[in-house]
């Protein structure tokens, strides 16, 4: 259970840390500890689970106003890479400026050749790279595209850090 909650929250955009009403101490300890794991994380506390979704920010309708029509499956590809090889910050900065801008989103972590761990965070042209104290993850990278395949994608990492193990 632990594990699967640690890879939520590495995961997450959003955190809700509920039950604050709770807390005879603050959340100062469990945010800390969230911005540790995810530092790209959105905290956001809450008591008897009380917070507010704007539409167009968060939660989007599955429907289209004023109909009860499901709106169609966009044609989005969402893809993992899974690595437990080590990567240098320099091929990883090079791979993802690459594709970047054709992804509507990066993000996961990056088990560097310096021996840290990095989040990374891409939108359109946007790169940022926070390495991040902790213990030793694979690596793990998401993109949403429909300019490129999980095949084209991962040939271009496998080759990625092909080169780099050559040098």
């Amino acid at each position: 259970m632990k594990q699967r909650v640690f890879h939520q929250i590495r995961m997450a955009d959003f955190v809700v840390v509920n039950k604050t009403d709770l807390l005879e101490t603050g959340t100062e300890i469990i945010n800390a500890e969230i911005k540790r794991i995810n530092p790209f994380a959105k905290i956001m506390e809450a008591s008897f689970c009380n917070i507010s979704f704007d539409l167009g920010n968060n939660a989007v309708n599955k429907f289209y106003f004023g109909e009860m029509k499901s709106l169609p499956r966009p044609s989005v590809n969402s893809m993992v890479i899974k690595s437990g090889k080590k990567i240098s910050r320099s091929s990883i900065e090079l791979f993802l400026s690459v594709w970047t801008s054709k992804a509507y989103r990066i993000k996961g972590f990056v088990n560097l050749k310096e021996g840290k761990t990095a989040a990374v965070q891409c939108t359109f042209n946007s790169v940022e790279i926070i390495e991040i104290e902790n213990a030793f993850h694979p690596t793990e990278i998401i993109a949403l595209s429909d300019q490129f395949t999980l095949k084209e994608w991962y040939k271009a990492f496998n080759e990625m850090t092909s080169d780099m193990e050559l040098k």
